[in-house]
């Protein structure tokens, strides 16, 4: 798979994957909720916590109300999935140019690494369509693995910056 990636690993599939990614965070996921007239507080968002609790889940899911909760599923459908895929195959692309370039290719495997962020948020927006869905009903017993999917997530995101680093920073050797 790393194969992949480094073949399509150019400046300009790279620099479209960027474009999109600050097209959805700086436009389209501050906006998608002034559309349909509502403000969901970042610090609410399920996503952008480090884990979370059954209380938790079930305060938010009523200070959503019906609306709030309408707004989240379909930003979470039409926004966060696609954003999942664009941001790891972005992060993959990058990271195979930048090993490319520095020819560390016995590094190959850490292109696998944002492609694993991307996966564990999909399994988390699949868990939180779930809750939506069931604002009253849902599996207690399903929240702590989409809280799990969720600290994988944000523990694959730190390593993949970790790994960004060291590649960056490591001196290229001479042939």
């Amino acid at each position: 798979m790393p194969d992949f990636f480094f073949s399509k690993a150019t400046g300009r599939n790279i620099l479209v994957g960027i474009v999109l990614i600050l097209i959805i965070n700086f436009v389209v996921f501050p906006y998608f909720p002034r559309l349909f007239g509502i403000s969901i507080p970042l610090s609410s968002i399920l996503d952008l916590q480090f884990g979370f609790e059954n209380d938790f889940v079930r305060r938010l899911l009523n200070i959503l109300g019906e609306k709030g909760r309408e707004v989240y599923f379909l930003s979470t459908l039409c926004v966060d999935i696609p954003y999942a895929i664009i941001y790891g195959f972005t992060y993959a692309l990058s990271m195979a140019y930048l090993l490319k370039r520095k020819a560390m290719y016995s590094f190959r495997f850490l292109v696998l690494l944002p492609l694993l962020i991307g996966f564990f948020d999909l399994l988390e927006n699949f868990g939180i369509l779930y809750l939506l869905q069931n604002p009253f009903t849902y599996d207690e017993k399903r929240v702590p693995y989409i809280s799990w999917a969720n600290k994988m997530k944000w523990i694959f995101s730190l390593l993949t910056i970790l790994s960004f680093l060291f590649v960056w920073i490591k001196p290229t050797k001479k042939t």
